[in-house]
C-alpha cells in the first residue's frame, strides 16, 4: 500500500513522462523537476509535532493572532489543540516557528515568555539528540503604561520583558519585578 505522498510522486512521474513525450523535452529537465518535487514533499503523519505552544490566560485576540500566523506560515501545521485549565496547548510542527511566534506574542501583547527544551530521543541514523520544545506564553492583566497598586505604592509599568520594568510614581525610583510578584 502506498502513502499519499508516494501516490502523488508516482502521479507526477507519469504526468511528466507524458508531457516529455508530447513536448519533446529532454530527460535532464525532467530530472530537475523531479528533484524539486521530491524536496517539496514532506511526508509526516497528522499527529507529528516538534513542540507545544502553551497559551495561558489568552484573550480571543491572542488566539486569533496565533491562528492567523500558523495558517500563513508555509510548512507549519497544528496537529492538536487541547483546552487546559487556564488556556490552551497547541501542538505545532516547527520548533523554529514556535520560538519566533513566542517572541512575536511577547512583543505585541506583553506577557511572560518561557522557552524550554526537553530531550525526546536520539536520531537512529545520525545519533544526534532530538529535542521537543515547550514555549509558554502567559498573558497578564496589566499593560505597558498602566498604573498598578503594589504593596500600597503606585507603580507605572514601563516595559514587559523577561521581567516587568516599573517606576514608582511617588519617589520616581525605577526597578524590575518578576511577573509573579505583580500578577
Amino acid at each position: 500500500m502506498e502513502l499519499s505522498s508516494q501516490m502523488n510522486f508516482h502521479t507526477f512521474l507519469q504526468l511528466s513522462a507524458l508531457r516529455d513525450r508530447a513536448m519533446g523535452t529532454s530527460r535532464n529537465e525532467t530530472n530537475k523537476n523531479l528533484s524539486i518535487f521530491r524536496c517539496s514533499v514532506k511526508s509526516v503523519h497528522s499527529n507529528y509535532f516538534e513542540g507545544i505552544l502553551q497559551l495561558r490566560n489568552p484573550t480571543q485576540v491572542v488566539l486569533v493572532f496565533v491562528q492567523q500566523n500558523v495558517s500563513r506560515q508555509e510548512g507549519v501545521f497544528m496537529s492538536k489543540q487541547l483546552k487546559v485549565k487556564n488556556g490552551w496547548d497547541l501542538y505545532l510542527s516547527s520548533q523554529r516557528f514556535m520560538r519566533k511566534l513566542g517572541k512575536m506574542l511577547q512583543e505585541h501583547f506583553g506577557g511572560e515568555l518561557i522557552v524550554s527544551a526537553k530531550l525526546f530521543t536520539r536520531h537512529h541514523q545520525t545519533s544526534r539528540e532530538v529535542y521537543r520544545v515547550n514555549v509558554l506564553f502567559r498573558l497578564y492583566p496589566f499593560k505597558k503604561g498602566q498604573v498598578v497598586v503594589h504593596r500600597g505604592e503606585n507603580l507605572k509599568i514601563l516595559f514587559l520583558g523577561k521581567k516587568v520594568g516599573v517606576k514608582n510614581m511617588d519617589t520616581g525610583k525605577r526597578m524590575q519585578l518578576p511577573y509573579a510578584e505583580l500578577g
